[in-house]
């Protein structure tokens, strides 16, 4: 829920605690693995994918796809397409990665590749008018928007028509933290408490 609502450190916090009530649990690492990617740390979510797949092998499919999601996100794309194709093999159910094996393609220059992938994702995809680039940056949240813009554009060029601008993009140095907005609020308070 953090993520969803891009409350990026209180997500870190709360799997940083799932870790630690439940280090030896798949799904704890693979939250934290979740968190870390979208947070930009891909390179320390390969280590929980790592740790993922010595605890339940059975999950491979998850891992690889996962390992491919970390790898576009370092800009590896050939070993992110690898991954992938390598999980959509064991579980061709796992969709919604095929955007990020198109994102990948396209950034190497392998359009056909790209569409192809973007065909698979569309095909799984349930409800076709909600796919927005609002609706995908809300389901794949990234702190650092080079990235997001880096996997729209991948996603245009596979045949995504959606416009890669139509998200919000909040500055780091712009965003407010909980002090500021509490001043903010006060003082609108005090304005509409006045204007009465």
């Amino acid at each position: 829920m953090d993520i969803a609502r891009k409350r990026f450190d209180e997500a870190i916090s709360s799997a940083e605690k799932s870790i630690l009530i439940a280090p030896n649990e798949y799904l704890a690492n693979i939250a934290m693995v979740h968190v870390l990617t979208c947070v930009g740390r891909a390179d320390e979510a390969l280590k929980y994918l790592d740790m993922a797949m010595r605890l339940d092998p059975r999950f491979l499919d998850t891992i690889l796809v996962e390992k491919g999601k970390a790898s576009f996100i370092l800009g590896e794309f050939e070993k992110a397409v690898a991954f992938i194709h390598r999980g959509l093999t064991l579980n061709p159910a796992l969709t919604n990665y095929s955007s990020f094996e198109a994102a990948s393609y396209a950034s190497l220059g392998k359009i056909k590749e790209a569409e192809n992938a973007w065909n698979r994702f569309v095909d799984g995809f349930q409800v076709r008018e909600y796919l927005t680039t609002k609706y995908l940056y809300d389901f794949f949240p990234f702190i650092d928007h080079k990235i997001f813009d880096r996997f729209i554009d991948g996603l245009n060029k596979a045949g995504f028509e959606g416009n890669p601008s139509d998200y919000y993009k909040v500055d780091k140095k712009n965003r407010l933290k909980g002090q500021k907005i509490k001043e903010l609020l006060f003082q609108i308070l005090t304005r509409v408490i006045q204007r009465r």
